[in-house]
């Protein structure tokens, strides 16, 4: 079962390899037990990706986000001072 961090705030505004793989109904299963937090559900190589997998999330391209709406997502990009950039992916389960 991969871990969720949760966090109580968005924040503000990767390392190639293989595609990491989402298990999605555990995912949304930790979510609803934490209901209205933010979890950091995955990290993205681009901006773009991270962007694109919230959108499937708030609009249940996977199966275990339905119905559409009960889930919300963003993408943010986090960057430390003189680090490089990491765009990670947010949701959290609103019913």
């Amino acid at each position: 079962m991969p871990k969720i961090t949760f966090v109580d705030t968005l924040p503000g505004g990767a390392a190639r390899g293989p595609r990491p793989t989402l298990d999605h109904a555990d995912i949304a299963t930790q979510l609803e037990a934490h209901s209205t937090e933010w979890g950091k559900v995955a990290a993205a190589k681009t901006p773009a990706a991270a962007y694109s997998l919230a959108q499937r999330i708030k609009t249940a391209h996977f199966q275990a986000y339905e119905p559409a709406g009960s889930f919300e997502a963003a993408a943010r990009t986090i960057q430390a001072r003189g680090a490089k950039p990491e765009f990670h992916v947010y949701t959290r389960y609103v019913g």
